[in-house]
């Protein structure tokens, strides 16, 4: 579980919104307790949550650096739009479809192999979410294997390279 707990490294330390810092935490205690009792599909859930904050939060950085480019990015996401802007926070973005707000990452030239990886795990959460009557992450490696995943891309991405990296910000300043 050690190394699971490595998705923390790409999100916020801190949050603007109590709120929010809540909601982190309590899906890090969800993902702990099922890994624990090895309820390894809700602690699939529970991390997939985990990731999908990490990419909103990349995905709003773009928005704070870049309002311009993002602006036009989310035209053809009306009424989506109007609400996320109104909302004024990250997490405004799951009003999007997640295979859809993933394109945005294209805004720092995240490639579209990559972008598909991260839809692969979209997907995965969509069949594990849905009642389908089957158990995909009966086995504790599974569960394991698909964390790694998780972290490899999130780690190896385009975007969490050029968002953290100096470089990415002098682009912009």
């Amino acid at each position: 579980m050690e190394e699971a707990l490595r998705i923390f490294d790409y999100l916020p330390i801190a949050f603007k919104d109590a709120n929010e810092q809540e909601y982190i935490v309590h899906l890090r205690e969800t993902f702990e307790v099922n890994y624990r009792e090895e309820k390894h599909q809700f602690a699939f859930l529970a991390y997939h949550m985990l990731f999908m904050s990490f990419i909103y939060y990349e995905i709003w950085q773009i928005r704070e650096v870049r309002r311009n480019d993002f602006d036009m990015a989310m035209i053809g996401f009306d009424p989506e739009e109007k609400e996320i802007n109104k909302d004024n926070r990250p997490f405004a973005l799951w009003r999007i479809n997640e295979s859809k707000v993933l394109r945005l990452l294209k805004l720092l030239g995240c490639p579209d192999d990559q972008v598909g990886n991260f839809k692969a795990i979209v997907k995965l959460r969509n069949e594990t979410a849905h009642v389908n009557g089957s158990r995909q992450f009966s086995e504790r490696h599974f569960l394991d294997s698909k964390i790694d995943e998780i972290l490899r891309h999130t780690q190896n991405s385009i975007v969490h390279r050029a968002s953290h990296s100096p470089e990415f910000l002098k682009t912009f300043f």
